[in-house]
């Protein structure tokens, strides 16, 4: 008797442990499937403040540009240049190089070469003078455009006679504008501030 006695308390016992390790186990469970509840909703918040940063930085970014833009539209591009010295035995498009700045305000001419390059896309005002002494020759230049004639000036066999063009033209940046001798003649271009060459930007492109 003693020993069934013994036995049934034995597997009463385990019965018992075994009861608790079960609850333990759904607990354990529960406590689980609370945690993947929280990691979830904090994957979703953390999503949704890394779209709500992404938006902000898209934002800053067009401000930026924004600002960009407005500071470029507000830049102010210009040049006057004259000849110092007498330019003859000029061959057939040969640049005319104005080599005395007086206003260069961007930097964008170059009176080593003679050539204005714009800096912005957009619209600019060139004009050009040549004056000659006549010398029974006519005198003829052109402004050009990236290669391509925009305006003739000519100067008659007329003692001092000159020639000027402006005109108002549409440049993409980078474009090239300069002024070049036309034709065979031998005539000397005048300096002394007779001849110039200027230009500036009346607005940029948007």
């Amino acid at each position: 008797m003693l020993v069934l006695f013994g036995i049934l308390t034995i597997l009463s016992s385990v019965s018992c442990s075994s009861s608790d390790l079960h609850q333990r186990i759904g607990n354990l469970k529960n406590e689980w499937h609370k945690a993947e509840d929280v990691v979830e909703q904090q994957a979703r918040e953390i999503q949704s403040l890394t779209a709500h940063l992404r938006a902000k930085e898209m934002s800053v970014r067009q401000l930026k540009n924004t600002l960009t833009k407005r500071q470029d539209l507000n830049q102010k591009i210009g040049f006057t240049a004259k000849l110092t010295q007498i330019v003859s035995h000029l061959n057939n498009h040969q640049t005319i190089v104005f080599d005395h700045v007086l206003t260069n305000i961007g930097q964008a001419y170059d009176p080593a070469t003679g050539i204005f390059t714009c800096p912005y896309s957009g619209l600019y005002e060139f004009a050009a003078t040549v004056v000659s002494n006549g010398d029974n020759k006519n005198l003829d230049a052109e402004i050009v455009q990236g290669g391509k004639r925009v305006a003739r000036l000519h100067s008659t066999i007329y003692g001092y006679d000159q020639g000027t063009q402006v005109v108002i033209v549409r440049c993409v940046e980078g474009d090239h504008v300069w002024v070049r001798h036309f034709g065979s003649a031998d005539t000397p271009v005048l300096p002394a501030g007779y001849s110039i060459f200027a230009g500036h930007l009346i607005h940029i492109d948007t």
